[in-house]
């Protein structure tokens, strides 16, 4: 799909990947990262301030403007005024900014802060949507894996505080303060073995990814079974050593044949109604506007 099939002039254009996380945003970023010289000959320009050099993230961009902490709309000036002038007199080359870290304690006040800081350039805002109860499971064993010691139950409320998965309020809000059309809503897909998100957005921004693709082996980002992940879970609350301790225990367990950890899993059936029960009204409105579907079914 070419770029202009989605209706806009790319020229000069922001595309702001905001997430959200557990879409492949890490394959993503790590393909950009691995075909960036390739992706610039093309015409993208990668923004320098904020810039994750490792990763080709931006997730320092985000956090300087507020983004991932909660109840501070602080953001530094210098990092704003550097956007700044960094981006207002590229008028012919496509430019991209990525971090999940985009979506994370969003307000009002860090969204203004931000869309000033682009001064006047065309930005559009690419949103991957990724069912909550399927995406409550994958972050929940990352955070596990990182030093989390709440429980399942804890960070489900905590992600309905933050308004991470609350897709239909996302990108009213982002739509508010970037234009009503800006915001580019992607649908990950239960199945993602069928889905490739780096083709996915090649296509939306108009980048020749073809051949790239074909070279791209970095892609598998594995995540920690739910009986793996709770076992960090208990060793994050009463261990020092933290990471010696999980290591030690999961070389054991899957050296074990006889243990099977996918017969364990996080979320009760009863947890999984009623966190979709939760974002079912938003979901439906997006299905409806965004991919005119009257059943209000926005995922599989």
């Amino acid at each position: 799909m070419s770029s202009t099939q989605w209706g806009y002039e790319v020229s000069g254009t922001v595309f702001l990947h905001i997430g959200a996380g557990k879409t492949g945003t890490s394959s993503l970023q790590r393909f950009l990262k691995h075909f960036q010289t390739e992706i610039e000959a093309q015409g993208f320009y990668f923004v320098n301030t904020g810039l994750d050099l490792e990763t080709v993230a931006h997730h320092q961009l985000a956090l300087s403007f507020g983004f991932t902490r909660k109840d501070d709309d602080r953001f530094c000036e210098d990092t704003s005024l550097s956007l700044t002038a960094e981006v207002e007199n590229i008028d012919d080359t496509k430019i991209i900014i990525s971090s999940e870290n985009f979506h994370s304690h969003v307000t009002h006040t860090k969204l203004r802060n931000l869309h000033q800081a682009f001064k006047g350039k065309q930005v559009k805002v690419i949103l991957y949507a990724r069912r909550q109860d399927e995406w409550v499971d994958s972050a929940f064993r990352q955070l596990c894996e990182g030093g989390n010691t709440h429980s399942i139950n804890e960070i489900v409320e905590k992600v309905k505080y933050n308004r991470l998965i609350d897709y239909h309020w996302q990108v009213k809000v982002w739509e508010q303060h970037f234009g009503l059309g800006n915001v580019v809503l992607r649908i990950y897909p239960n199945n993602s073995a069928e889905f490739d998100v780096i083709d996915d957005f090649a296509q939306v921004v108009g980048l020749n990814a073809r051949s790239m693709l074909e070279r791209f082996n970095d892609r598998h980002n594995p995540s920690l079974s739910p009986a793996e992940a709770e076992i960090f879970r208990i060793v994050n609350c009463v261990s020092l050593k933290k990471r010696e301790v999980c290591e030690a225990i999961l070389a054991i367990l899957r050296g074990d044949e006889t243990v099977d950890p996918s017969k364990f899993h996080f979320i009760s059936e009863q947890m999984r109604v009623e966190l979709m029960r939760y974002y079912e009204r938003g979901n439906a409105l997006l299905a409806k506007e965004y991919f005119q579907r009257e059943d209000g079914k926005l995922f599989d």
